[in-house]
């Protein structure tokens, strides 16, 4: 509730009465859901509008995003209060977010369904917009429908790096697609070009994905029970 650094841990104002069990950090935001409610907050800065409240302005107190604002529109959304394209049924954020840089990305359940949706900045694509327009201050859904036709169950959690996203597919085989800032081959496709539609990445079935500022990562369970882990992206510093 203030803008003084914090030198020692303190209590988050403004969220009396409500149980988090899921947490994400950006660059100088932060979001978090519900335990079991459906509900997301955000607070801090905004100058992407990377709180997806409709605004750039900062926010010292958490701000919720309702999400039976968003009416599920391919390429469209809501943030507090406003209107997105397409029709669709009330739906509620399912605990599943990712703070990146200056963007957010998060997924809700709509019909028994998961939707993915991405706000803020867009200077590389990682809203899965084209990068010509611009940042946006309320969510906007990724084509998750990339994961169907390639034959796979749509994307069931999100993760948001320093300038790119990566999101992983349901169902038995669990592929993993990025998309957005790709100078450094973060995307794992095999080239440097940025792009704005989700791409699918060669890995095996993957448990988790971690993005950093220009590096991801995937765990992928092995057949005797261990993990291993396979890694893309920017190796100046090993």
């Amino acid at each position: 509730g203030t803008y003084e650094t914090g030198l020692a841990p303190r209590l988050v104002q403004g969220l009396s009465g409500i149980v988090f069990d899921r947490f994400t950090v950006g660059h100088s935001h932060t979001c978090a859901a519900q335990k079991g409610g459906g509900r997301l907050f955000c607070w801090g800065a905004n100058q992407h509008g990377q709180l997806g409240d409709g605004t750039t302005q900062d926010a010292q107190l958490p701000i919720e995003l309702f999400a039976d604002a968003i009416t599920g529109g391919q390429g469209g959304g809501a943030g507090q209060g406003g209107a997105g394209g397409g029709a669709g049924m009330p739906a509620s954020w399912n605990g599943i977010q990712s703070a990146g840089s200056f963007h957010t990305c998060a997924t809700l359940e709509r019909d028994d369904r998961h939707e993915t949706y991405c706000w803020g900045s867009n200077q590389f694509g990682q809203l899965g917009q084209p990068a010509s327009q611009g940042p946006n201050p309320t969510p906007v859904r990724v084509n998750d429908e990339v994961s169907v036709i390639d034959g796979f169950d749509r994307f069931d959690r999100v993760f948001a790096g320093g300038g790119h996203t990566c999101a992983r597919g349901g169902g038995d085989v669990k592929p993993v697609y990025c998309w957005g800032k790709n100078d450094f081959g973060q995307l794992g496709d095999s080239t440097t070009a940025s792009r704005h539609e989700p791409v699918r990445v060669n890995v095996p079935k993957v448990d988790t994905v971690y993005t950093g500022l220009d590096h991801t990562c995937v765990a992928v369970p092995a057949p005797s029970g261990n993990v291993t882990l396979s890694c893309w992206g920017r190796n100046d510093a090993g």
